[in-house]
């Protein structure tokens, strides 16, 4: 069973990096259903294979030049603290409302993506002028001109630290489209700004599940994963080439979808 790990992690870190997620939100049941694991082991093991994916797929998207760096950094300190405290608070959850909980917020996760990939979102060639205004182009030769409301990315970004460390998702299933619906990003830029951002602060909560041991007796399947994911990772980047924006988001929809059921479903059944 042990071997699987490997190819898991690659098509893991292939679907999260191509939607922007780290794939965390893949990654936690296969712990939950074939490892049963306490959901602090969950979330530490979730974390590192998503700050793995998410660090290749920040090398990739940086090749690609899609990546709104300032504001990436800019979102990450705000992520820092929600993300100490969501990993300190994720040690002292119980197994079954870990489940029921993690179940619940995917469920409701899968409704607000499938609204935003619906709203019309700000096109790469918008002349956005409200808000910072941010404007490059990529290595493709694509030009982003948007804008946003910096106080509104800061409070989203500190929320998903908080609930992607809790639970060990990372956050981007979230940040993906509350970057193109509230903050107007286009949604490849989305996807690879969420990867650098999720990247710095799971470097933080991986750093906090190792000082209270979160990972002693599982650094093996946590390295094995994260092998796999990072390769994954470069192959959904270069995929992500192919991939229409709004596409990313559908596909991010219906997998959050199906596993959030799932959960709810385990979580009832005790």
């Amino acid at each position: 069973m042990q071997w699987l790990l490997i190819p898991a992690g690659v098509a893991i870190g292939a679907l999260g990096t191509l939607i922007g997620v780290g794939g965390g939100f893949l990654l936690i049941p296969l712990l939950i259903y074939v490892y049963d694991y306490p959901p602090a082991t969950v979330a530490g093991i979730s974390l590192t294979v998503v700050l793995g994916a998410s660090a290749s797929g920040s090398i990739a998207y940086a090749r690609l030049r899609r990546t709104d760096y300032y504001s990436a950094l800019l979102f990450a300190a705000a992520a820092l603290p929600g993300a100490t405290l969501g990993t300190y608070a994720g040690s002292l959850i119980p197994k079954a409302v870990f489940h029921g909980v993690f179940g619940a917020f995917l469920s409701a996760a899968a409704v607000w993506i499938w609204v935003s990939q619906r709203a019309s979102v700000a096109p790469a060639n918008l002349g956005a002028t409200d808000g910072h205004r941010r404007k490059f182009s990529d290595a493709d030769g694509v030009e982003y001109d948007y804008a946003y409301s910096r106080p509104l990315g800061v409070g989203i970004s500190a929320t998903v630290g908080f609930v992607g460390s809790l639970l060990g998702v990372g956050g981007g299933i979230i940040l993906v489209p509350s970057f193109v619906r509230w903050l107007n990003f286009p949604p490849k830029v989305a996807t690879a700004t969420s990867q650098l951002m999720v990247m710095i602060y799971a470097l933080s909560a991986v750093t906090l599940h190792l000082s209270i041991g979160s990972l002693r007796e599982h650094a093996g399947q946590a390295a094995m994963l994260l092998v796999g994911a990072v390769v994954g990772a470069q192959i959904g980047a270069r995929l992500s080439r192919r991939v229409r924006g709004k596409a990313l988001l559908r596909v991010l929809a219906a997998a959050v979808a199906v596993v959030g059921a799932q959960l709810i479903l385990r979580a009832m059944t005790g």
